[in-house]
């Protein structure tokens, strides 16, 4: 069973159509090998209302006052192995459909990112590249022509039109940019 925290800006018992979608996709995915967590405000209800419809439940349910912005990093310490809000998941849904793309949900914080590989490592290999030590992101594939190079060793010599794949939170992508922009 994979643990699964579920942040939401909304749960029962308290009213909202938030709150009502995310307690239907916790009690399914209770039920397909996930073990969900949900983090939530505890608005418009009382204690004892609250406490009454936690019981009731398949799984647990934290309870917090409202804080400014979701806090990822604190859910990945407590041992989550996926996190992600609806605001995300609603933005990436948005993106997916503007760019006539499959949506790709990796989590809260991370991205899939594919660049040209910049001016400045054209014809470096990719361990002197220094990517990820450099930048905290992953190369996890790199496409030559019609090949897609998976795993690519750092004996990889990068060429112009070679596209990095990489796998990285948003800070990683801004420091990558930085670095290697030309």
């Amino acid at each position: 069973m994979r643990n699964l925290l579920f942040v939401s800006t909304e749960f029962p018992p308290g009213p909202g159509g938030i709150g009502t979608h995310a307690h239907q996709l916790s009690l399914g995915l209770a039920t397909t090998g996930w073990a969900p967590v949900v983090l939530s405000p505890q608005d418009y209800a009382t204690e004892a209302e609250i406490r009454s419809f936690n019981a009731a439940q398949p799984f647990p349910i934290v309870r917090l006052r409202r804080i400014p912005g979701p806090p990822f990093e604190a859910i990945y310490r407590a041992g989550a192995d996926f996190a992600i809000s609806y605001a995300s998941l609603g933005a990436e849904n948005v993106f997916a459909h503007l760019h006539s793309r499959e949506l790709l949900i990796l989590g809260e914080g991370f991205e899939l990112l594919c660049v040209l590989v910049p001016p400045p490592l054209v014809g470096r290999t990719l361990g002197d590249s220094a990517i990820t030590a450099r930048t905290g992101l992953e190369v996890i594939a790199i496409q030559q022509n019609d090949r897609m190079l998976t795993h690519p060793a750092d004996s990889i010599r990068l060429a112009a039109d070679n596209e990095l794949v990489m796998l990285g939170s948003t800070a990683s992508r801004q420091t990558f940019t930085r670095i290697f922009s030309a």
